[in-house]
């Protein structure tokens, strides 16, 4: 169709891209009013009802800057109702919690206490034990945020202590109803990308290889949350500021002072002959 999609400088296409809450036919009904579309020869070259026709079509081809801006809007509302509704899940359980342990806990208890159904628990949860695991890794990421810049380590690992501390009713329910082996790993979740991070900055001046350096990360990795493990079944009663004092004396430099020795090829030992 000669003449209908030639430039003009005083027909701007782009109109229909603009982040605006018009509708398309508003904007349609605007141009149509106000402008004149002609080819070359200076008559017109279609009926308002085509350029309508062609102009939707090409909506639905190319989705407007509006209709993509809508849909990533809608896709981030539907995300925080989500989470919402998660921590509201979270809320009703850690309530429960201090009426009666995990194991007698039922997910009528949760949904009736939070004020939703069934379906809307499971929506989001298998059941009661993905609900807590969920939990423990979305507190583990909570423990780090912000953890990037940080020089010391005792001072991340205080955070993770009385992160725990703050939890210390689901972290012991969990502990003693479902399993030791699930808070070990929520805390190596932890430990981990703490420790790698801090060896990582360490060995900035220490040429080490990476299989050693994952044994050293590994070692104190183990013994930290060794320690951890006791503090926990021991109902957390020593304070976790004097907890993480006593292990900062025992570690401080130590770290270095061991990678030190894996420097270099450093990590073959020589063995005493019999």
């Amino acid at each position: 169709m000669p003449g209908v999609m030639e430039e003009r400088n005083d027909v701007p296409f782009t109109l229909v891209k603009r982040k605006t809450d018009e509708s398309l036919e508003k904007i349609l009904c605007s141009l149509l009013k106000t402008q004149n579309i002609h080819g070359k020869d200076g008559k017109s070259t279609c009926k308002p009802f085509l350029l309508c026709g062609m102009l939707i079509l090409w909506k639905r081809l190319l989705p407007s800057e509006t209709g993509r801006a809508r849909a990533e809007h809608s896709r981030e509302r539907m995300g925080l109702v989500a989470q919402t509704t998660k921590r509201a899940l979270e809320a009703s359980l850690k309530k429960l919690l201090v009426q009666k342990p995990l194991n007698k806990i039922t997910i009528n208890d949760i949904t009736e206490d939070c004020g939703v159904n069934r379906m809307t628990f499971y929506y989001h949860f298998k059941d009661i034990y993905d609900l807590v695991d969920w939990i423990m890794v979305e507190d583990a990421q909570q423990a780090m945020e912000g953890r990037k810049d940080i020089d010391d380590w005792d001072k991340a690992f205080l955070d993770v202590l009385l992160k725990i501390q703050e939890n210390k009713l689901l972290v012991l329910n969990v502990y003693r109803s479902i399993s030791q082996e699930q808070v070990e790993q929520y805390l190596y979740k932890i430990v981990d990308p703490l420790l790698h991070e801090f060896v990582d900055k360490e060995t900035q001046d220490i040429s080490i290889q990476d299989e050693d350096k994952q044994f050293v990360i590994d070692f104190f990795k183990y013994a930290l949350v060794g320690m951890v493990l006791e503090w926990i079944r021991k109902d957390m009663k020593t304070d976790p500021v004097l907890l993480t004092q006593r292990l900062n004396k025992l570690l401080h430099g130590g770290i270095r002072r061991t990678l030190l020795k894996f420097q270099a090829g450093g990590g073959t030992v020589a063995l005493p002959k019999d």
